[in-house]
């Protein structure tokens, strides 16, 4: 199950950043995740799988707010940047190039940590 997947990569994050920036012995409160649309497919299932498994950490009844990166790509060739349309065109708006790169829609980072 890919959500699964990225639930425990999400509070793997979530327990490094605590443990930089809070240390030991408290818990958190409040996480803000910067998440690419093309990191999940179900996001209630993603929310509900993370409650699950951040049962007895430090996480566990954390309010965690996502914040949506939209997926973005650029050709290599031309440089001309694009959001893919809803078919994934793969192929550059402008030039008709196949070389296109994935420039944003795939981050997980923890932008806030409470």
């Amino acid at each position: 199950m890919h959500e699964m997947a990225l639930a425990r990569d999400v509070l793997r994050k979530i327990e490094e950043e605590w443990s930089r920036v809070a240390g030991r012995g408290s818990r958190v409160k409040y996480v803000k995740v910067q998440l690419g649309e093309s990191r999940f497919t179900h996001m209630e299932e993603l929310k509900e799988l993370l409650a699950d498994i951040s049962k007895g950490t430090i996480a566990e009844g954390a309010k965690v707010e996502f914040e949506i990166s939209k997926v973005r790509s650029a050709c290599a060739d031309c440089g001309t940047e694009f959001k893919p349309g809803e078919k994934m065109n793969l192929n550059c708006e402008k030039c008709g190039s196949g070389n296109i790169q994935l420039t944003g829609g795939n981050e997980l980072i923890i932008k806030a940590v409470k």
